[in-house]
């Protein structure tokens, strides 16, 4: 292995400000790959990007610590800032859904490399940053979203194998029936997002070993065909012991632990066969150790190469505090959105929305159902008149609203600023002008887990200019610092915006 010292060692200064950066994104993923949610994926990648740095240290990169490097470093870094900012207010808690935290990962790492190896670290470092990407499921949407074909096409292959053995069963479906029972083939045996997983795991493996790129290809080709290979195996064999032995005896062999077993299994059986591939690890050359401690000392003895990794430790240290707000936020999985739009809101959503308004300590009246929504007055107490009272619409989809007022084509919506707040929830504040009315209007979408699946309550609040009720809290306590800097950043282009009013944050945040 050619390994420069140089490079090890600007390795571990962006490592290790790296993984300070991505600290609570890491910490908030799900370690376990869930058969329910294929987007679970993810946390392969985010773990798998160090073992990638680390494995750079293969190549001869040198450093190259310059005032001009750093200044390109810390515009870049201005970016990545701003763009949290935006995307993070913009996709309210949907930022957390689809891991848009994640897929900032490259524009993270870009101004670290540079700051410690300069410009051409983007391209020398190309393969890692493309990878890094992947720690978000949104590029992968589509195949995550094709589970159920994918667990359709291993139910038919589960079918016709125990068709060809004389097996007496019937397919429908999924379902696979026998005289005495039946057994489904459930997303939860074939779950895509295994498959994605077991990919992003090979994917560093190979760019370590050396060889050629259609050797590596083939390489990760043939662990996805193996893995395929041992799953249609597992549920052929669980099915055919269930068809003559009874579903008892299909359970109690294998059926609970052999997909991790095979899981595994393949893996070290790809690392095994590498070799055949024309694949292999490079020795690591001697005197590696002492090379390592003599740059150490030119690195603290330069003061411009003392400031780039100060630099670069205080981009992971800023990173991380802007996104302790992550730990707090709500959290709906973007794979179990539900588009089924007849869900019954009036019934498996109605304890929710009223508990939601309860928790503002006013009085609740429920007014009227309308087509698409129901209506409340939230009062001070039974004197409180129509002029002084909130009035609160909300209706339920299986997509949030975000961004946007829902009003009628001839009302005029001004004065529009948006809030993130420490739960992740956006909230838009503004002045609604209607039918010769002036009012407060406050907008917010919440997310839900019923028994219909996740839906989102859209939350319209308003009150009459005028009224003393609405009060305005502009300095809740529902905001934080990175939540205040994230909104001015995101409101700059539409200054001079409303506050919001206390109803709403206690609503939001309940």
């Amino acid at each position: 292995m050619a390994a420069g010292r140089d490079t090890l060692l600007g390795l571990i200064v962006v490592i290790v400000a790296f993984a300070i950066a991505a600290y609570n994104s890491i910490s908030l993923t799900n370690f376990a790959i869930l058969d329910t949610d294929p987007s679970t994926y993810v946390v392969v990648v985010m773990l798998m990007m160090f073992l990638f740095l680390v494995f750079y240290a293969k190549r001869d990169i040198a450093l190259e610590i310059r005032a001009r490097n750093l200044a390109i470093a810390a515009a870049l870094y201005a970016v990545y800032i701003v763009a949290l900012s935006v995307l993070r207010v913009a996709t309210s808690f949907l930022f957390l859904s689809y891991r848009i935290d994640a897929l900032l990962f490259p524009l993270l790492l870009m101004p670290m490399l540079i700051a410690v190896f300069g410009p051409k670290a983007v391209k020398e470092f190309r393969a890692v940053l493309i990878y890094s990407l992947f720690a978000s499921p949104i590029i992968l949407m589509p195949v995550l979203l094709g589970n159920s074909a994918f667990t359709q096409l291993n139910a038919d292959f589960v079918y016709s194998v125990m068709k060809a053995v004389g097996a007496p069963v019937v397919q429908n479906g999924v379902t696979i029936s026998a005289p005495a029972s039946s057994i489904s083939i459930a997303s939860t045996c074939a779950d895509i997002g295994a498959f994605v997983a077991f990919v992003m795991f090979l994917i560093p493996i190979a760019w370590l070993y050396e060889g050629k790129i259609r050797a590596k290809a083939g390489w990760i080709a043939g662990g996805i065909l193996l893995l395929l290979l041992l799953n249609f195996l597992r549920m052929t064999s669980i099915a055919l012991v269930w068809a003559y032995s009874g579903i008892g005896s299909a359970v109690s062999t294998f059926h609970l632990f052999a997909g991790q077993v095979i899981f595994y299994a393949a893996i070290i059986i790809m690392l095994v066969l590498a070799g055949r591939f024309g694949l292999g690890i490079a020795r690591i050359q001697r005197g590696f150790a002492e090379g390592l401690a003599k740059s150490s000392e030119i690195l603290l003895e330069n003061p411009v190469a003392s400031a780039s990794v100060a630099v670069v430790i205080v981009m992971g240290l800023f990173a991380f505090f802007m996104s302790i707000p992550y730990a707090s936020s709500v959290y709906r999985p973007a794979v179990l959105l539900d588009h089924n739009s007849s869900a019954n809101w009036q019934q498996s959503l109605y304890g929710d929305m009223v508990s939601s308004l309860n928790a503002t300590g006013a009085n609740v009246l429920h007014l009227q159902d309308l087509s698409q929504a129901s209506a409340f007055a939230l009062t001070g107490n039974s004197s409180t008149t129509a002029e002084q009272a909130i009035f609160v619409l909300i209706n339920d989809s299986a997509m949030p609203f975000i961004g946007g007022f829902q009003a009628n084509q001839s009302d005029m919506v001004s004065n529009v600023y948006a809030y993130v707040l420490n739960d992740g929830v956006r909230l838009d504040s503004g002045i609604l002008a209607s039918k010769n009315e002036t009012f407060r209007i406050n907008y917010f979408s919440l997310p839900y887990n019923t028994s219909n699946g996740w839906r989102s309550l859209n939350y319209e609040v308003f009150a009459r200019i005028n009224s003393t009720y609405a009060k305005d809290c502009l300095y809740s306590a529902s905001f934080g610092f990175q939540d205040r800097l994230e909104s001015a950043i995101y409101n700059i282009m539409s200054p001079g915006g409303s506050a919001a009013m206390c109803t709403s944050y206690k609503i939001a945040g309940a």
